[in-house]
C-alpha cells in the first residue's frame, strides 16, 4: 500500500544497512561498569489511564546468585545462569506479583557489574491498549521511562520495549543504537515470539546480528489498528489517502500512523533524556530500522524531525529531540497510491510466500490484479514481478515452490 509523501521533508537519509554502519559505526572501546552499580529500568503510566498499579521488583546479586523481591517477599536464591522461564516462573509465585495485569512498574537490579544476570530474560507483563478511541494515546507526559541496563541483561516490558546491549566492554561514548520496529500491516506483530510467533524472531535476529555488530538495539512494541477496521483497505472499497480529514477507513490509518509515529519518537526520547543513571549509549548516534510498517514509521520519524515539521501532522510538542541520524525501511511504503497517464509505469511486486491477502481472505494475488487493472484504466501499463519463495527458517533454508500468476493484458508483463 503506498503513502502519500509528506509535504516538507527534514534533513535526513534513508540508508541501507551498510550505509548505517558507517554512520554509526562503534567506537574503541573503555572500562566496564563498576561492581556494585545499581541499574533499574523503570515504567510509569499516568493514573488517568487506569494504570496506577504499582508493582516493584528488586533483583539482588549474591555472589554467583539471585534473589527476586516484590514488596516483603522474595524467592530463594537463583542461579545465575537460571533461564527465562525459571526467572519467570519465579516472579510469577511471588505474592506481590501482577505479572499479566495492568500497572505500572519498577524494575532495581543492585549488586553486580552485570555478568552475573547475563543470558536471561526477565519479564514483567502488561495488558496491551489498543489505539482506537475507546483508550487514550501514550503521549510524553503520561510515559516516562528511565533507567541503565548493564550489557548482556534484557528487562522485557511486553507493553513498551526491549533494550538490549552488546555483550563485552562499551565503547567511551557508549554503543551506538538502533530503534527495531516490527512488521505487522499496522494492526498485528510484537518486538518479541512471545507477542507474534512471525514478526517477533525476525526482531529477535535483527537484535542479535546488530548486538554481535556492536550496535545497541531497542526493540519496541507500538499502537496497532483494528484490524476489522481496516480490513476495507486491503478489500479496495476504499482509496488510500492520507489526506487530512479523510474519513472511515483511511481516517483509521492516519490516526493509527500518527499514533505509531508518536510511540516510536518516544522511544527516541526515552533513550536520550530517559536516565537517572547514564545508560553506555551514545544516543548522538541513534538510527531506526523497520520492517514494512515498522518501515514505514521509521520513515515518518526521519522525515518528522524535530517539532514542527508538517510530516503526517508534524512532531510532537514537549519531546526532546525525537530525530534520528538515519533510517533502514525494509519494504516500507513510500509513494502516493494514484497513478495518472503522465506518470511513470506502475511496477506491482508480488511474492509466493506473501500471506497477507489470505489472511484477509483472498486470493493471493487479488491486489496485484486490482491495481494494475487500476493503472491500466488511466492508461498506465503496467509491469506486474512475481517472485517466487517461500518462507526460510532461522538457517536460511527453505525450499522453492513457483506459482504463476496468470498476466493481465499487458504488454510489459513480466513473469520471474
Amino acid at each position: 500500500m503506498p503513502l502519500r509523501q509528506p509535504a516538507r521533508r527534514r534533513s535526513g537519509a534513508i540508508v541501507c544497512l551498510a550505509a548505517l554502519v558507517a554512520a554509526v559505526a562503534p567506537l574503541a572501546v573503555a572500562d566496564p561498569p563498576a561492581a556494585g552499580a545499581t541499574e533499574r529500568i523503570e515504567v510509569s503510566y499516568d493514573p488517568a489511564l487506569g494504570l496506577d498499579q504499582e508493582q516493584v521488583l528488586t533483583v539482588t546479586a549474591i555472589a554467583g546468585s539471585f534473589s527476586l523481591t516484590i514488596g516483603a517477599d522474595s524467592t530463594a536464591p537463583l542461579a545465575a545462569t537460571a533461564d527465562a522461564a525459571t526467572v519467570e516462573a519465579a516472579i510469577e509465585a511471588l505474592p506481590g506479583a501482577d505479572v499479566d495485569g495492568s500497572g505500572a512498574a519498577e524494575v532495581t537490579v543492585t549488586g553486580g557489574s552485570g555478568g552475573a544476570f547475563g543470558g536471561f530474560h526477565y519479564r514483567i507483563r502488561f495488558d496491551e491498549v489498543s489505539p482506537s478511541g475507546v483508550y487514550p494515546r501514550l503521549t510524553a507526559t503520561n510515559l516516562s521511562l528511565s533507567g541503565y541496563l548493564a550489557p548482556s541483561v534484557v528487562v522485557q516490558c511486553v507493553r513498551c520495549g526491549d533494550l538490549q546491549l552488546p555483550a563485552g566492554t562499551p565503547p567511551p561514548a557508549g554503543w551506538p543504537v538502533v530503534v527495531l520496529a516490527h512488521s505487522g500491516g499496522f494492526s498485528a506483530g510484537a518486538k518479541d515470539p512471545t507477542g507474534d510467533p512471525v514478526s517477533g524472531p525476525r526482531m529477535q535476529r535483527w537484535a542479535a546480528e546488530l548486538n554481535a555488530r556492536g550496535y545497541a538495539t531497542f526493540a519496541v512494541n507500538y499502537h496497532l489498528a483494528d484490524p476489522h477496521a481496516i480490513v476495507p483497505l486491503y478489500n479496495q472499497d476504499c482509496d488510500l489517502d492520507l489526506a487530512p480529514g479523510a474519513g472511515g477507513c483511511d481516517q483509521v490509518l492516519i490516526d493509527t500512523i500518527a499514533a505509531q509515529r508518536s510511540d516510536f519518537q518516544l522511544a527516541v526520547q526515552y533513550l536520550r533524556t530517559g536516565t537517572r543513571t547514564p545508560r553506555p549509549i551514545d544516543t548522538t548516534r541513534l538510527a531506526m530500522l523497520g520492517e514494512s510498517a515498522g518501515a514505514t514509521g521509521a520513515l515518518e520519524v526521519l522525515y518528522a524531525g524535530t517539532t514542527g515539521a508538517t510530516a503526517m501532522g508534524g512532531g510532537d510538542a514537549g519531546l526532546s529531540d525525537p530525530s534520528i541520524a538515519a533510517a533502514v525501511s525494509i519494504a516500507g511504503f513510500v509513494d502516493d497510491a494514484r497513478q495518472g497517464p503522465g506518470e511513470g509505469s506502475a511496477l506491482v511486486m508480488s511474492h509466493t510466500n506473501d500471506i497477507m491477502g489470505e489472511l484477509f481472505g483472498f486470493d493471493m494475488f487479488d491486489e496485484s490484479r486490482e491495481v494494475l487493472a487500476r493503472a491500466q484504466a488511466v492508461g498506465n501499463d503496467g509491469t506486474s514481478l512475481v517472485g517466487y519463495c517461500t518462507q526460510l527458517d532461522a538457517d536460511g533454508n527453505g525450499s522453492v515452490e513457483p506459482q504463476h500468476l496468470p498476466p493481465l493484458d499487458s504488454a510489459t508483463f513480466a513473469d520471474m
